[in-house]
């Protein structure tokens, strides 16, 4: 099996509302997550839900988050997030504009 690239690699962002931090520690590293009410994006097709992934030093990081709503749609997560549900791991380009 090979892999090709199809398109363009996609920044993701973690994003809160502002008042998130007062009430909750600030994660200093990947793993520190699993602690905080994240947002989930379920899989449609295979169920479960996405891993949250970073990249340390050339080192893949997937972390497996915890939180109280589970949805399969980027807008809704967006939502949610503004609402203060908590954090959501969305592309930098739907919240760029929520970010300046």
């Amino acid at each position: 099996m090979i892999a090709v690239r199809i398109g363009p690699e996609m920044r993701q962002a973690i994003v809160r509302t502002p008042g998130y931090f007062k009430t909750h520690p600030v994660p200093k590293r990947p793993e520190d997550l699993t602690g905080h009410r994240c947002i989930n994006m379920q899989r449609v097709t295979r169920g479960g839900y996405f891993a949250w992934e970073f990249e340390r030093r050339g080192r893949e990081i997937n972390v497996r988050v915890e939180g109280r709503l589970a949805i399969n749609s980027l807008e809704i997560a967006r939502r949610a997030a503004l609402d203060g549900v908590g954090l959501a791991y969305l592309p930098d380009d739907l919240v760029e504009e929520h970010i300046r």
